[in-house]
């Protein structure tokens, strides 16, 4: 169906021209509003929630992770489905609050018509009718504002979940790509381990067909070799499935990432986020926030149906007119009208009792929602706390073994090369360095994974100090 501002039709009269193209602009005019009013809200959710406008404040902690990780969490971060997904829910959200404040402004509707009519002897006559409709709900007892209080309420939690989503995306990139450099430094370690006992069994052949060793000997140390490329063939496996989880995460290829990852002879150097946190935490915990939000939400939901039983004042008015020209003779008729409509719900059927309990039922649970919430928090904070302090007690235990170890290896050596032990004790010396060095690399990852744990565990909160690596 054509608009009527589209049709061809020829006034003769200069009024009836006049008003067809004020009654046009006019309906144009309106409609350009509400297609603006529309557009704005989801543009704003989405930027918000791609660029981290909301979301600052789970960034302190990205300096001070691995480079490797950083690039792969911004490419992640350029194109994620669980983001896209979080900036639909934002978008949904501005929607309904451009929605809930559209219920208490003024609304306009126009109408315009137009006819020729040709009669039999030859003479015509052409009619247009134009109206306007203004109506506007008077907010006595709060019901739209309480919409739009809720309608925001939600927003600012969708907008808290995007921020959450967020922040567990990055830790989790942060952690995986932490576990595989761990897993290819170990694989690295088994390597060393699988020549060593090769070497002890080549040696322990030479000395079983000398008849030096029993059978037995030989046996065990075949059991260890093969223990060992056991182990190492498992090694690649969880190295595999930690890349897979990278390329997933990030949308890259498997190739690529293998790439960024490298074969790293050690771990970086691991940081500890600060154990020191601020009374006042959970205040800007992201979950904490949109639970709250929620119930804010619901708290509005039960003044709105509460209002929505109260009686409702609406003003109205209406302009209309009608151009006729017939004949060379033209007749204009301009009318209006204005005035109050007070409805007032007598009978509903018990519909407003139970919308009222049904939203104030709908806050108890989400004020139910908001104590599980800190709870939850609490707890994964002090989890986490615990783990970071555990890890950093077992990197120094582990430091001090590898340094006993290493003054162990390099004694055997000196004395392996005077002579005075076999090289049976220098392999069993340097085995127990390299079990040293794969405890001391555990250690390191372990350290680092607790500070990315404690990270989410705050829930974008930023620690009151941030302690220094030494």
């Amino acid at each position: 169906m054509s608009s009527p501002c589209s049709a061809r039709i020829q006034p003769s009269s200069r009024s009836a021209g006049h008003a067809l193209a004020t009654a046009c602009a006019v309906l144009a005019l309106a409609a350009g509003q509400g297609a603006a009013a529309q557009a704005s809200p989801s543009v704003k959710g989405a930027d918000e929630a791609r660029t981290g406008g909301p979301i600052t404040a789970t960034g302190w902690w990205i300096g001070r992770i691995d480079p490797v990780a950083q690039m792969l969490i911004e490419r992640t971060l350029i194109s994620n489905p669980s983001l896209e997904q979080a900036a639909a829910r934002i978008d949904e959200a501005a929607a309904a609050l451009g929605a809930a404040r559209a219920d208490g402004r003024p609304t306009a509707d126009g109408s315009f018509s137009a006819t020729q009519e040709n009669s039999d002897d030859g003479s015509e006559a052409r009619v247009l009718d134009g109206g306007l409709d203004l109506n506007w709900t008077v907010d006595l007892f709060g019901r739209v504002a309480a919409g739009s209080a809720a309608a925001r309420a939600r927003l600012s939690a969708r907008t808290a979940d995007a921020a959450l989503m967020r922040l567990a995306l990055t830790t989790q990139i942060a952690d995986a790509a932490l576990q595989l450099q761990a897993c290819r430094v170990s694989e690295a370690n088994l390597a060393v381990e699988i020549e060593s006992r090769r070497a002890t069994l080549d040696l322990t052949r030479l000395r079983r067909e000398a008849g030096l060793t029993a059978p037995i000997d030989e046996a065990r140390a075949a059991t260890g070799l093969a223990a060992a490329r056991t182990s190492l063939v498992l090694r690649r496996q969880d190295c595999d499935r930690l890349g897979n989880v990278l390329a997933n995460l990030a949308g890259m290829g498997r190739l690529e990432v293998d790439r960024l990852i490298g074969a790293p002879s050690r771990l970086p150097t691991p940081w500890i986020a600060s154990t020191r946190l601020p009374a006042d935490l959970l205040v800007d915990h992201l979950a904490v926030s949109a639970a709250r939000q929620d119930a804010e939400a619901a708290i509005a939901d039960v003044k709105a149906a509460r209002a929505e039983r109260m009686p409702r004042l609406d003003l109205a008015a209406v302009l209309s007119g009608r151009w006729f020209d017939a004949s060379g003779s033209a007749l204009d008729v301009i009318a209006s009208a204005f005035g109050p409509a007070l409805s007032i719900p007598f009978l509903d059927g018990g519909r407003g009792t139970a919308d009222v309990q049904g939203a104030e039922a709908r806050y108890r649970g989400m004020s139910a929602g908001v104590e599980l919430a800190i709870r939850r928090a609490a707890q994964d904070i002090d989890d986490a706390i615990a783990a970071a302090d555990s890890a950093r007690a077992r990197e120094l235990t582990s430091a001090d073994a590898l340094d006993a170890s290493a003054f162990v290896l390099r004694a055997v050596e000196a004395q392996w090369r005077s002579g005075a032990v076999s090289q049976f004790e220098l392999e069993d010396a340097r085995r127990q360095y390299n079990a040293a060095q794969e405890s001391a690399v555990a250690a390191r990852r372990d350290r680092g994974q607790a500070s990315i744990a404690l990270v989410l565990a705050l829930g974008g909160a930023t620690p009151a100090t941030e302690e220094s690596d030494t």
